[in-house]
């Protein structure tokens, strides 16, 4: 069989206040801890596919990924490549 097997991941992000109406959109009030200074820890599992690095580029600067250490390493490398294009 070719079809590849998708695994799951369990990710752990830091999102800044100003993207709140996207946490409380895009994730369930149990995966949602809010903190005093107005950010969020959220905690999803998903499959680790390039839906969930788009997924989290889509953030921006505005949400930087805690755990799991290869799925950071993935997006700071997808972002220096980004960078590249603009200098």
């Amino acid at each position: 069989d070719s079809e590849r097997t998708v695994s799951e991941v369990a990710i752990t992000m830091k999102i800044h206040s100003t993207q709140a109406y996207r946490v409380y959109d895009e994730f369930e009030e149990s995966q949602i801890t809010p903190h005093a200074d107005g950010s969020f820890t959220v905690g999803f599992s998903c499959p680790e596919d390039e839906w969930v690095y788009g997924f989290i580029l889509s953030f921006g600067m505005y949400a930087e990924v805690l755990e799991p250490p290869h799925i950071r390493k993935i997006i700071k490398e997808r972002l220096k490549k980004t960078l590249v294009l603009y200098e």
